[in-house]
């Protein structure tokens, strides 16, 4: 009993990291953050956006199938989904660069880390992938503890990743002086990037 739901909390962790270790949105702001507010305020923005992490793997364990069909059937949330992604983009790309936030707290931090991860919708998509393969697998109980474990391991392999952007951002930085000057354009074409791929895809 205790094995498996030590080896749900790996499977859960190992796929979030999986997940979370491409060159993202909130990597970027966890990374760009740490240089400019300090290891404290990359936390808040960590929490944030495994938060909303581990509530698409909520989701995607339960209604998965049915959340992803209504989505791809509606074409009014597909395009509002688009509208935010094209909004939030021309929010990054029109905010001007600044060294040091200091009007910011962490409670805003936090915030901003869940809505960068709630807007990501590639994250929600890679869950639904993910759940789909490891049901598929029986890897994956759905019991109440095995779900609460699993989602526990979603929070540590996120925060595992943000953690590992947060220490190594003055090494990373530091050696790209383009990515630290330009990290809100990086974003804001992420974003759009994101936008277009959903359209192609509506």
């Amino acid at each position: 009993m205790l094995v498996n739901q030590i080896i749900i909390l790996i499977t859960g962790a190992l796929v979030a990291i999986l997940g979370a270790l491409p060159f993202g949105l909130v990597n970027l702001t966890v990374l760009d953050m740490s240089m400019k507010r300090g290891n404290r305020y990359a936390l808040s923005i960590a929490h944030g956006a495994a938060l909303v992490e581990v509530f698409y793997g909520l989701i995607a364990i339960f209604a998965g199938s049915l959340v992803k069909n209504y989505i791809d059937g509606n074409v009014i949330i597909n395009y509002f989904i688009i509208l935010v992604l094209v909004i939030s983009g021309l929010f990054f790309l029109v905010k001007k660069q600044k060294s040091n936030s200091s009007g910011e707290t962490g409670y805003l931090g936090f915030l901003k880390g869940a809505f960068l991860n709630l807007i990501s919708i590639q994250v929600f998509l890679f869950w639904l992938i993910a759940l789909a393969y490891l049901s598929s697998k029986q890897l994956i109980q759905y019991d109440i503890l095995s779900v609460l474990v699993f989602l526990a391991g979603i929070w540590i392999g996120k925060m595992t990743v943000l953690l590992l952007y947060m220490l190594l951002s003055k090494k990373i930085v530091s050696h790209s002086q383009i990515l630290s000057k330009n990290i809100n354009r990086i974003i804001g074409f992420i974003l759009f990037g994101v936008a277009v791929f959903q359209t192609i895809n509506m």
